[in-house]
């Protein structure tokens, strides 16, 4: 998965999964008599460590405390640490996940609704009312968050663990950065930022510090998007949209086989677009590609040899071919009939 994923997604950042790697803890040291103590410090210095050096740091620790210097397991996770140790990932953003979230993945969205002798007819029954549930509970979701106060909980010093935060605070672009690199990995403030504004008798914050995928009063887009689990007429906006995008699509399938119509569409969408959202937006000029390529269009368009229709050149498969096939049983009474 790695070399795949760098090849194909060369901008991305790979994450190994921070739960299946200490749930192999008990694997490769249960038999170890001092487990506990293996265990205990080795989860110390992946959650404590707030930089490459203090991590480098216990790291080392727990090598010597424990004799472990000839682990090929921790060997090989050392050299990976890049891709798993907190510290190593705080510059990006990951929305709060350490993990492959499994409880959440598409096996439990189909608890309840699918089991291992399902159809595939009765599958795409019990996708729908899956679908149907989950968009339920979203709305319900979002009531809640309009109306509910959530009550602050005060944690006594008896359950907190003491660690050394770093706050850089810039007054005067309001820049906040934090040594724990929260906003960074998932787009919301820590407290230490916010004990910082407190001293300093800051009440406000920029808007870049609200991320719009955390706010609940957007609509987002793909709500607009019609789907089986809305009831005939109950979603009128999504029906608008829909009637919109099918307009839009015959719109540009008219503009791009022209420069010239391509550019009078794109003048006119940009003035809609001012209108309706009070922004402003810059038609961009067609590039010399799509010059060329409109060019090209237009002369084959109006000469009567390209207007005809050909049949596409009779290409040989790969594999073996499909009469030498071995036929199932079901595929011979299909042929038979």
């Amino acid at each position: 998965m790695k070399n795949a994923i760098a090849r194909v997604f060369p901008g991305t950042r790979h994450r190994l999964c921070l739960w299946h790697i200490l749930k192999k803890l008990p694997e490769k040291f249960g038999a170890h008599s001092q487990f506990d103590g293996i265990k205990s410090t080795l989860r110390k210095c992946v959650y404590d460590s707030q930089t490459h050096g203090e991590f480098e740091e216990s790291w080392k620790t727990l090598l010597v405390t424990y004799n472990l210097e000839d682990n090929d397991w921790l060997r090989g996770l050392y050299n990976e640490r890049a891709s798993w140790i907190p510290a190593y990932l705080k510059g990006v953003f990951w929305a709060g996940m350490t993990t492959t979230q499994r409880s959440e993945s598409m096996n439990a969205f189909f608890d309840g609704y699918v089991h291992p002798t399902t159809t595939l007819k009765q599958f795409v029954d019990q996708y729908d009312g899956a679908l149907r549930k989950k968009v339920e509970n979203e709305r319900i979701a979002d009531f809640n968050s309009f109306n509910t106060t959530i009550q602050c909980v005060a944690v006594t010093d008896a359950y907190m663990k003491h660690v050394k935060f770093c706050v850089c605070y810039n007054g005067d672009e309001c820049e906040l950065k934090c040594s724990c690199g929260r906003f960074e990995t998932r787009g919301i403030l820590c407290r230490h930022v916010f004990s910082v504004l407190s001293a300093c008798n800051i009440t406000s914050l920029p808007q870049k510090y609200f991320l719009d995928r955390w706010r609940n009063d957007l609509k987002r887009r793909y709500t607009f998007i019609q789907s089986s689990y809305d009831s005939l007429g109950a979603n009128p906006i999504a029906q608008k949209y829909d009637d919109l995008c099918k307009d839009m699509h015959k719109l540009a399938a008219l503009a791009v086989t022209n420069v010239d119509n391509y550019m009078e569409a794109t003048k006119y969408v940009h003035m809609l677009m001012d209108k309706f959202s009070g922004s402003s937006y810059e038609p961009s000029p067609p590039s010399q590609a799509l010059v060329g390529a409109s060019s090209t269009c237009n002369k084959s368009m109006d000469g009567v040899e390209n207007n005809k229709v050909r049949s596409p050149l009779a290409v040989r498969g790969k594999g073996k071919p499909s009469s030498k096939r071995k036929m199932s049983p079901v595929e011979e009474v299909v042929v038979k009939k």
